[in-house]
């Protein structure tokens, strides 16, 4: 199944209902807003020291699903929302990215990463 720009909130509530049920519906036509929201919230998870390892597969296999799956506006949401939030917070995220994430969706994430690290001089 194609992931779309149109599909991305209902596939994402499906996979994730526990981040579905703390997410705040107010933001439920933007997906860029909400994917930046579960990239958050996933952070938060990894804070807590919650060693749920379904849930982590779950997560970050939606992503690769993302990466698989989706079209470029969902590139765009992962490169903007969720990978380079990833990085610009701390460096244990890009851990667990590494253990859970494809070799395709981590090499993106790294892509990215180092895109956005010459854009800003870092």
């Amino acid at each position: 199944m194609k992931i779309t720009f149109e599909n991305i909130l209902e596939l994402l509530y499906k996979e994730i209902p526990e981040y579905h049920e703390k997410s705040n519906k107010y933001f439920d036509v933007d997906p860029f807003i909400q994917a930046g929201l579960f990239g958050k919230f996933l952070r938060e998870k990894i804070d807590e020291g919650t060693h749920d390892e379904g849930f982590y597969k779950r997560a970050y296999g939606f992503l690769n699903k993302m990466v698989e799956f989706g079209d470029e506006s969902i590139e765009d949401i992962l490169s903007t929302e969720i990978f380079i939030g990833m990085y610009t917070y701390d460096e244990r995220y890009l851990l667990y990215s590494k253990q859970y994430l494809s070799m395709k969706a981590h090499r993106l994430m790294k892509e990215n990463i180092n895109l956005w690290k010459r854009g800003n001089n870092q």
